[in-house]
């Protein structure tokens, strides 16, 4: 909504006072950092955008490579209002030891998870108050299920997880939500957010399974080198509760990550975004590195 008279211009407005040209942006460079939880474009604007990411990873008895792509469209459908639809794919090696000399491989390529989400502006920035966009989003389980049913039945001893697999599919419907907080202080944004996603029940060969409760979190930075050029620096976590089957729950498939994301965001044409960045783990669960290059276009 527009501001009121005399109040100061939310960020999202503020920064693109004084631009020249039909085609000013509708939000700065600094909102990019954190897209998947802003709202940058107005209605009737679209954006497509292309993320590759390769990540390694290794472990005491194994050894990953991932190569991921995900091809979204956004939209803006009405004023502070935007959808979007990811579709991932992926190709991943995983490496196991299984013995003296023994190795199993095992190599998939497959499409993952499909999501759709809302991101609806709630308020924007005042002088002592952050900015903040709230997000409802639905996954579903395109992705390879995880879930396997050991031959011999279900027991305390077996995780009937797939130990194979890499990619992260959850193998169960889920929705999302969340809320993402900003504020500026030229030339730096500052910006932290949380999500809760909730899977459903997943029957699998006559057995249910309940996925875990994740909870995903960030907060971070971004500096605005010049109009073209931005840099940003966040942490990105997540905790997901332990596993449920046949009413069995499996403590060691609780899990936690973090990791730190180094990314630059450079405009190259008056439509068109490159986007390099560097994901460091932080903690045994996430990937040792991933390097990602994004390519985003407005029409």
């Amino acid at each position: 909504p527009s501001p009121q008279a005399g109040a100061p211009l939310p960020a999202v407005q503020a920064s693109a006072v004084g631009r020249q040209g039909a085609e000013a942006e509708e939000v700065p460079q600094e909102a990019f950092i954190f897209r998947d939880q802003a709202v940058t474009l107005r209605p009737g604007r679209f954006e497509a955008s292309f993320d590759l990411g390769y990540a390694r990873h290794r472990r005491t008895l194994s050894a990953d490579r991932l190569l991921t792509g995900t091809a979204t469209l956004r939209a803006g459908v009405m004023e502070g209002v935007e959808a979007s639809l990811s579709l991932p794919f992926f190709h991943s090696t995983r490496a196991i030891e299984t013995g003296p000399g023994l190795v199993s491989d095992r190599e998939l390529t497959r499409l993952g998870d499909i999501a759709l989400q809302v991101n609806i502006r709630g308020w924007g920035e005042r002088e002592l108050r952050p900015g903040a966009v709230f997000s409802l989003g639905v996954v579903a389980p395109t992705g390879p299920s995880p879930f396997l049913r050991p031959p011999q039945g279900l027991t305390e001893q077996v995780i009937p997880v797939d130990p194979l697999r890499l990619y992260n599919a959850r193998g169960a419907w889920a929705v999302r939500l969340g809320a993402q907080f900003f504020k500026t202080f030229d030339p730096i944004m500052v910006f932290a957010g949380a999500s809760y996603e909730h899977a459903f029940e997943a029957e699998r060969q006559g057995v249910a399974f309940q996925p875990g409760r994740r909870i995903n979190y960030n907060a971070g930075m971004s500096f605005a080198m010049s109009e073209r050029s931005t840099l940003g620096l966040s942490f990105l976590g997540s905790y997901t509760t332990r596993l449920r089957a046949g009413g069995i729950a499996y403590r060691p498939t609780a899990m936690e990550t973090g990791a730190l994301r180094f990314a630059l965001v450079q405009k190259m044409a008056e439509s068109l975004w490159v986007e390099p960045s560097l994901v460091l783990g932080l903690v045994q669960e996430s990937p040792s590195f991933q390097l990602g290059l994004g390519l985003r276009y407005r029409f």
